[in-house]
């Protein structure tokens, strides 16, 4: 995004507020003589900034008072000097609340339509969820997917969550009856906060961060969704900064339906059930093409790390679309203890901790290699022994023939 459109995006931003605000009810007491002896006219919203501000938003703030009447009032002490002149030149009244009356600051306050609150979403909930009839859903991980089984007024449902180019949610719904069923589902993801733009396209909604000009899709398959955003209308609106999708279903007897998201930084649509269904294996593959090896030693907590707490805790990281560096690097040299991937696999002997048996993923599942003991170095696939340690393959691991694997003395 460059700066132009930035500007563009953020003066309209400020534009929405002023002219789709709250109504701003206010009782006896507000002081309109004060507000009149500081120029400030009654009759115009009041759009108070109680935070430093760049100098783009300045230019976007400047750009929107010369489209829209308003009144622009900027607290003192985030206002860089080189910023006063032209705030001054565009009728902004800089206010020092330090040596200002007090019922002119409470005035301002009552009057201020650039107040912090959500614009059509209710902000108590702030949490990512997925709801099926107003429960929400607490899927169990199982194998690089989140996943949880139920029957819902003889409605089969089936929720899984995944990763593969950003989160995914799936719901597969079978209405198990011979009466038409009605049932709802409602997906929240909090957003990091900052200032949001956002705009629906056929099959997504684009949600642009206004300061960092990172863009995400929520790439969406299904009907009479309704979305709801907690920015779409301020600039203040960022506490609680969400993106929530609702819908009803209606399911014939013995009908099936279903219902998928994408969030992602990639702007796509898978168009069936089947793709959704291989996009989904698919998933599971790659994660496992990473994380792909288990082991078998002497130290059963150490097996319970390495093959599943870290693969769990990184994956679960990267659904929430976060990184732990710290954790990646801590599995990857942990997994180097015991092999090198290159072309071909070489496996390690880690004497310290005995190892036993490895399993390397080849594609489908993890063929387990067995360590045994013996004086020289040899693979052993079936009856065929190879002395070079160096070279498994894929061929190898796809094999259906017991592995022996001894690194000598």
């Amino acid at each position: 995004m460059t700066k132009k459109e930035y500007i563009k995006k953020a003066k309209q931003v400020i534009l929405n507020r002023i002219k789709f605000h709250a109504p701003i009810l206010y009782d006896d007491k507000i002081d309109f003589d004060i507000l009149r002896d500081l120029k400030i006219d009654p009759k115009l919203p009041i759009f108070k900034i109680s935070k430093p501000i760049s100098k783009n938003i300045l230019i976007a703030l400047c750009q929107a008072k010369k489209e829209e009447p308003f009144n622009l009032i900027i607290d003192k002490e985030f206002v860089q000097k080189n910023f006063e002149k032209k705030l001054k030149e565009n009728c902004c009244i800089i206010l020092n609340k330090h040596f200002a009356h007090k019922s002119l600051i409470e005035t301002i306050n009552k009057l201020n339509i650039n107040y912090y609150a959500s614009s059509n979403y209710n902000p108590i909930f702030k949490d990512r969820f997925f709801k099926i009839n107003g429960q929400i859903q607490n899927p169990t991980y199982n194998e690089f997917c989140l996943t949880q089984k139920q029957n819902i007024d003889e409605i089969n449902c089936d929720y899984k969550e995944f990763v593969l180019n950003g989160s995914n949610f799936y719901l597969k719904l079978e209405n198990t009856s011979n009466a038409h069923k009605k049932i709802s589902a409602e997906l929240n993801i909090p957003l990091k906060s900052g200032y949001y733009f956002f705009k629906k396209i056929k099959n997504a909604i684009l949600v642009e961060n206004l300061f960092t000009k990172e863009k995400v899709y929520l790439n969406h398959i299904c009907q009479g969704a309704k979305f709801l955003f907690s920015e779409v209308n301020g600039l203040e609106n960022s506490i609680f900064s969400c993106i929530n999708a609702k819908i009803s279903l209606n399911l014939p007897p013995k009908s099936q339906k279903f219902v998928f998201f994408n969030f992602s930084s990639c702007l796509f649509c898978l168009k069936t059930q089947q793709n959704i269904e291989r996009f989904l294996k698919l998933s599971i593959k790659k994660c496992s093409e990473i994380f792909n090896i288990r082991v078998k030693t002497k130290n059963p907590k150490f097996d319970l790390m390495l093959n599943k707490t870290l693969p769990q805790k990184i994956w679960i990281n990267w659904l929430n679309l976060n990184t732990d560096e710290i954790l990646e690097q801590k599995y990857f040299t942990f997994k180097r203890l015991f092999m090198i991937e290159n072309d071909k696999i070489t496996l390690k002997n880690f004497r310290e901790i005995g190892l036993k048996e490895v399993g390397i993923f080849n594609g489908e599942y993890y063929k387990k290699i067995y360590i045994v003991c013996g004086d020289e170095k040899f693979l052993k696939v079936g009856q065929t022994r190879f002395l070079n340690l160096n070279d498994i393959s894929l061929h190898t691991l796809t094999s259906k023939q017991t592995i022996n694997l001894c690194f000598g003395k």
